[in-house]
C-alpha cells in the first residue's frame, strides 16, 4: 500500500492559527523520532539502540510488539523512517517532508509505503481505508502535538 498526504502547517488566511516557523517544524518532526512517547498513544516504551551524526536506531514496543526502525535526518527538509517487518506486521516507509511552496508557507507531506511480502495476502479496500484514515489522523495529530511543544516548551 502506498499513501501520500499533505498537512497545512501555516494558514495566512486564518489569523487563529499561530504560524510555525520552519525551524520550529523541523525541530518538531525530530522530537518525534527521538521522543516518539509524545507523539505515538499506543506505545508503551522506546529505546534509542543506535544514534549516529544524522540517524538513530530504535526500538518500540507496543504491548508485547518490538518494533524496530531507523531512522534518517535530512536537515531542516526530511525525516524518513524505515521500519523493520516483525511477525504478522510487514517492512514499511514513512517520509514525512517539509515542502515550501511560498515564504512562511509551509506544508508537511506524509508518504507511507507498506513493503509486503510475496507470500502474503493484498491488503483489501477496507482495512487500506482504515489505515489511511488512521494516518491522516496521527498526522494531524503530530502537528498539533508540535504546536502544543512550541507554546509549552518552546522548541
Amino acid at each position: 500500500m502506498k499513501f501520500s498526504h499533505l498537512v497545512q502547517i501555516n494558514d495566512p488566511l486564518d489569523p487563529l492559527i499561530d504560524p510555525l516557523s520552519r525551524e520550529q517544524l523541523w525541530r518538531g518532526l525530530v522530537l518525534r523520532a527521538e521522543n516518539p512517547l509524545l507523539f505515538v498513544l499506543a506505545l508503551d516504551g522506546f529505546e534509542i539502540v543506535r544514534l549516529g551524526e544524522n540517524t538513530l536506531a530504535r526500538e518500540l514496543r507496543f504491548g508485547k510488539l518490538m518494533l524496530r526502525d531507523r531512522v534518517e535526518f535530512e536537515a531542516m527538509n526530511k525525516v524518513r523512517y524505515e521500519i523493520a517487518a516483525a511477525h504478522d506486521t510487514p517492512a514499511a516507509t514513512l517520509v514525512m517532508s517539509i515542502e515550501e511552496p511560498e515564504p512562511n508557507q509551509l506544508f508537511v507531506r506524509f508518504d507511507y509505503e507498506t513493503l509486503q511480502n510475496e507470500a502474503a495476502a493484498p491488503l483489501d479496500e477496507f482495512y487500506s481505508g482504515f489505515a489511511k484514515q488512521a494516518y491522516v489522523a496521527a498526522d494531524i495529530d503530530t502537528v498539533s502535538t508540535i504546536r502544543r511543544l512550541v507554546l509549552e516548551r518552546g522548541i
